[in-house]
């Protein structure tokens, strides 16, 4: 069977090359969403772990305290030392905007009991009693175990990511629940980090795959004008030989 000639190889290449180029920003494209999964799942569990390490604090011989406060008890001694206690975990993860304990009524309502931000005049948190109306799934399986939203959800405050942990007395009685809220903005400027990384790596990996057909371009170049030097090195060696001949 003859050989493919040098436009054939060069088309084989050409070709060669393109499904390089498609496989590696496939590839890329795949691990740009499972990143940017990854990074959500990750988001959401460190705000089910904080949540759950503020309930643990705030729970115990503490949980009594939470159950008693009632409207109007903004000022006393006992909210304004739980208050400030969020106010002090959140300052150690600068990642959250807003920390708060919140409780189920009689009526089955949910309202707020503690809020890191209430007395914040630039930024005024809710004061005990207040119904919160924009309640999702995870916030209601809160009040059972560990969770966090699948999604950003949005209230009168802005649009976070949120997780949420049980606040239980000694006798495991659940007496309200901690939410750790995550800003919309701060969750996008996490991802766009990551996005960058998976970027970047996007760029490497079409540099390598540029990169090695460049080389198979070379090699397969190389030799077929290697096997056309040597066509010609052989058709002058035989037109010197015939001419030889004649004039013996």
């Amino acid at each position: 069977m003859p050989e493919p000639g040098p436009r054939a190889a060069f088309r084989l290449t050409a070709v060669t090359i393109s499904l390089m180029l498609v496989v590696a920003g496939g590839a890329a494209g795949t691990t740009f969403f499972a990143a940017r999964r990854a990074m959500k799942e990750l988001v959401r569990a460190e705000l089910t772990g904080v949540a759950s390490l503020v309930a643990a604090d705030l729970g115990g011989s503490g949980a009594a305290t939470i159950a008693a406060l009632r409207p109007g008890d903004e000022t006393t001694a006992d909210f304004m030392n739980l208050r400030n206690r969020l106010a002090r975990m959140r300052s150690s993860h600068p990642d959250f905007r807003y920390i708060h304990v919140m409780r189920r009524t009689a009526a089955g309502q949910v309202e707020f009991v503690v809020d890191a931000d209430y007395g914040n005049k630039a930024d005024p948190g809710a004061a005990i009693g207040q119904v919160y109306w924009e309640v999702t799934p995870a916030l209601l399986a809160g009040f059972d175990h560990p969770a966090a939203d699948e999604k950003v959800a949005k209230d009168q405050w802005g649009s976070f990511l949120s997780g949420f942990a049980p606040i239980r007395s000694p006798d495991g009685t659940v007496v309200g629940i901690v939410g750790v809220d995550m800003t919309d903005d701060r969750l996008t400027a996490k991802e766009r980090v990551d996005g960058a990384l998976t970027y970047a790596i996007l760029g490497l990996g079409i540099l390598t795959a540029g990169l090695l057909a460049s080389v198979l371009h070379l090699r397969v170049a190389r030799e077929h004008f290697g096997r056309g030097a040597q066509v010609t090195a052989t058709g002058s060696r035989e037109s010197e030989e015939t001419l030889a001949d004649v004039w013996q």
